[in-house]
């Protein structure tokens, strides 16, 4: 092997090496189970990296000490409690590089105006009204934080190479409200560059629901979050990481604390009118909230709900995220995405992962999107037993409903495995494929959707399961208006046009498919293409306005087929055997020695021996 070569070789081993470690680094942060696919959602997968541009293996690292963070914090008070600490008011926790302040329970929030008062180092105004966050902000189970329009409606949080901050609702709550006319303004901040901070690689400022409740209303987010979903921008996660136990360093600043020498208590100054919470209370250690007439503007996952129930996302434009536009990732359930769009992200519009059940996305816009529009993945987590015992179950009852998909990278709806999944009175246009349904997804309803100019299938049933159902929609522009394979699929009463192959076409096992009453009109090999399956019931199709346009090449192919071939050549055979048997009867019968002479005939018969010179 030439040096050249085994230095590219190695070269090639460490990129390999160094994304593997970032991606374990992560999945033991955040509790990935051991599905590689059910991680998808937590960090950007390979085919999402080369448009994220940062640092995999730091920003990873970071993540983790993110974690160990919070959970210091909590293990801290829980630690401080036990030893009979007066934890009234709050306190600064010495967290390098960026310090914590720890807002404690009181009955009523704390502004984000107050804090600036209580802590001048954590927050403080500027010239212009702008309230700049220069320290960590955890607000603890009991506390609530709110940020309103009436106190800055610009809210800028430290994020530059030195360190990056970060408020997060530990268990606690957080309210932030802008009025229609007047959003708060929340992004990263920069203020050597006097800008967003927009490289992710030493990390970046972010919003955090950690158990509890999170209400954001008329506000804009920009800039946020790095590398996983948890530190994604904004996310609402449930209580998933250890608690039990104490650290080194968690117990090093509980002692700390508890000796007054360690943690800086801070002097209580106002009191401030209850918060009016939205919605019903979440169960215990699950996150929920509403996110509603929001912008969020290039964060590396626009919003991130793990662990949640009733969490409502209404009214709301996500643009430019570095990964997923939307993504509810695991164990999120009875939630709603509506009236929302969601564009430009660099994989998937929204992501409806996993373990994920009983939600509603209706009136959606999703284009331009690197890859799905809408991704609904009801797969198990595992496939069998796990070290962590995770339960092997499909998930689903799922709906997409009214909603826009244009211009997609990939598809515009994607439904990977899962039940009961219902998409309903969609418009598709531009996308590479329409509608794809695929390993093992069952109990699927297609049903009024209008699908428009897609280059490959328009609706597509992959390796599913049964009980698919496509009804009632309108096809017009694709390869192939519907595809089937390996799949049992009803495909009735819909209306197909401007196709260029086959307006259905069947592959492989479809069982007892059937293709009934449908209008097919286009130009192609045949309308409905059965060839390479059996079983399917193929009846009342209106295929009146189709024009056959076989190319020669393919008539040719079917023609001159082996077996085809050999009879020809059979065929010909006998023809020239029975063409030259008709010409010889037509001359008569011929003797075969009628042109002989005798031998005597050709000689001079006996030669003397004189006449050769014999002596």
């Amino acid at each position: 092997m030439s040096a050249a070569r085994a230095a590219g070789l190695r070269a090639r081993s460490t990129a390999l090496a160094a994304l593997v470690l970032s991606a374990g680094v992560l999945a033991s942060v955040l509790g990935a189970a051991p599905a590689p696919a059910s991680a998808a959602a937590q960090s950007p997968s390979v085919d999402a990296l080369a448009a994220y541009g940062g640092d995999p293996e730091a920003e990873a690292r970071l993540v983790l000490t993110e974690s160990e963070r919070i959970t210091g914090v909590q293990t801290t008070l829980t630690t401080a409690l036990r030893a009979g600490v007066d934890l009234s008011r709050p306190f600064r926790l010495d967290t390098a590089p960026v310090a914590t302040l720890v807002l404690t329970e009181r009955d009523s929030p704390y502004s984000l105006d107050e804090i600036t008062r209580l802590s001048p180092r954590t927050a403080s105004r500027t010239g212009d009204g702008t309230i700049e966050v220069l320290e960590h902000i955890v607000i603890t189970r009991g506390a609530a934080v709110v940020i309103a329009a009436v106190d800055a409606d610009v809210v800028r949080l430290r994020s530059d190479a030195a360190g990056f901050v970060s408020i997060v609702s530990a268990g606690g709550s957080l309210s932030v409200r802008g009025e229609p006319d007047r959003p708060v303004r929340i992004s990263s901040w920069d203020a050597g560059a006097d800008a967003v901070d927009a490289l992710t690689d030493d990390g970046r400022a972010y919003v955090r629901a950690f158990g509890g409740r999170a209400d954001i209303i008329n506000a804009e987010l920009s800039g946020l979050g790095f590398w996983s979903g948890t530190t994604g921008g904004l996310s609402f996660t449930g209580t998933e990481l250890a608690t039990e136990g104490t650290s080194d360093a968690a117990a090093g600043q509980a002692a700390a604390l508890s000796d007054a020498t360690g943690a800086e208590v801070l002097p209580l100054e106002s009191e401030l009118d209850t918060l009016d919470f939205v919605g019903e209370e979440p169960d215990l250690g699950y996150a929920s909230g509403v996110v509603q007439s929001v912008t969020l503007d290039g964060n590396a996952f626009g919003l991130f709900v793990t662990s949640s129930t009733q969490v409502e996302v209404r009214d709301t434009l996500i643009r430019n995220s570095l990964v997923d536009g939307i993504v509810f990732h695991r164990d999120v359930s009875s939630s709603a995405i509506i009236n929302t769009t969601t564009s430009g992200s660099g994989r998937d519009g929204i992501l409806i992962a996993r373990s994920t059940s009983s939600v509603v996305l209706d009136r959606i816009t999703a284009n331009g999107n690197g890859r799905n529009g809408i991704t609904l993945d009801g797969g198990s987590i595992v496939d069998g037993p796990s070290a962590i015992g995770l339960p092997v179950r499909v998930s689903g009852d799922n709906a997409v409903t009214q909603s826009t998909l244009t211009d997609n990278g990939r598809a515009g709806i994607a439904v990977t495995d899962g039940l009961d999944i219902e998409l309903r009175g969609n418009t598709l246009a531009g996308n590479d494929l329409g509608i794809v349904v695929s390993e093992g997804a069952s109990r699927v309803t297609i049903v009024g959707n209008e699908l428009t100019d897609h280059p490959r299938q328009a609706i597509s049933v992959r390796d599913a399961g049964t009980s698919i159902i496509i009804r009632d929609n309108t096809i017009d522009g694709a390869t192939t208006g519907i595809m089937v394979r390996e799949s049992v699929t009803a495909i009735e009463d819909n209306r197909i046009a401007g196709v260029s192959v086959h307006g259905v076409t069947l592959i492989g096992d479809t069982g007892n498919s059937v293709v009934v009453d449908n209008r097919i009109a286009g130009a192609g090999p045949s309308p409905v293409d059965v060839i390479r399956t059996s079983g399917t019931a193929v009846r009342a199709n209106d295929v009146s306005d189709w024009r056959s346009t076989k190319p020669l090449s393919v008539v040719l192919a079917s023609m001159f087929q082996p077996l085809t071939i050999l009879w020809i050549a059979i065929g010909i055979f006998v023809l020239v055997g029975l063409v030259a048997g008709r010409r010889l009867r037509a001359k008569g019968i011929h003797d075969p020695f009628a042109d002989r002479a005798p031998l005597t005939s050709m000689t001079r018969g006996i030669v003397p021996r004189e006449t050769v010179g014999a002596s």
